[in-house]
C-alpha cells in the first residue's frame, strides 16, 4: 500500500464524479463494481428522471 486514503477523499471523489455527469456514484475503500449495484442503479435512474427535460 502506498498510502491510506481518508474517508473525506472518497467523498471528494464521489462529488467530482457527479460533477462530471455520472448518474450514480459509490466511492469507498472496499467498493467494487458490483457493490450494491441495485441501489446504485436505482439512484442513477432517479437522478436521470429529475434531470430529464419534459
Amino acid at each position: 500500500m502506498q498510502r491510506w486514503v481518508r474517508p473525506e477523499e472518497f467523498a471528494e471523489y464521489s462529488h467530482h464524479a457527479e460533477q462530471l455527469g455520472f448518474a450514480g456514484v459509490l466511492a469507498g475503500p472496499l467498493v467494487r463494481s458490483s457493490y450494491r449495484a441495485g441501489r446504485l442503479y436505482q439512484q442513477a435512474i432517479a437522478r436521470r428522471r429529475t434531470a430529464a427535460p419534459r
